[in-house]
């Protein structure tokens, strides 16, 4: 829905206000270039998945054979919670590297998909 009015608004106002055809010409080419970012990032961050951590067990297992420090358990799901996880109430589900859910993608922003939302916010 934004698109669509990004769009229009381009070419119903911006466009016939601009003098010149090299101008219309480059000006429409960079629109369409930064269009085409965004939506391929939008696209990007609803198919990749955020990250999640491990089962608890596993994570566990993996810590004894290490000799590192055994992980807590999260108290909603049966999966491990690293340093930076965190449990998510509207997906029910923990993301690594939580930094919150999207309600324009209704997905969580995590360690996987988190550069693809940091784009979308740099090329509007």
């Amino acid at each position: 829905c934004i698109v669509v009015y990004t769009v229009l608004v381009y070419f119903i106002v911006v466009l016939p206000r601009l003098e010149g055809f090299s101008t219309k010409f480059w000006t429409t080419g960079i629109f369409g270039v930064l269009l085409f970012s965004w939506l391929y990032r939008y696209l990007q961050l609803l198919r990749v998945e955020p990250g999640s951590p491990p089962c608890f067990e596993e994570a566990v297992a993996e810590a004894l054979a290490i000799g590192a420090e055994r992980p807590e358990p999260c108290k909603r799901c049966d999966r491990a919670k690293p340093a930076g996880t965190h449990h998510c109430s509207r997906c029910n589900r923990c993301v690594l590297k939580m930094d919150h859910h999207c309600s324009l993608t209704n997905t969580c922003v995590g360690l996987h998909n988190r550069h693809h939302f940091h784009w979308i916010l740099v090329i509007q």
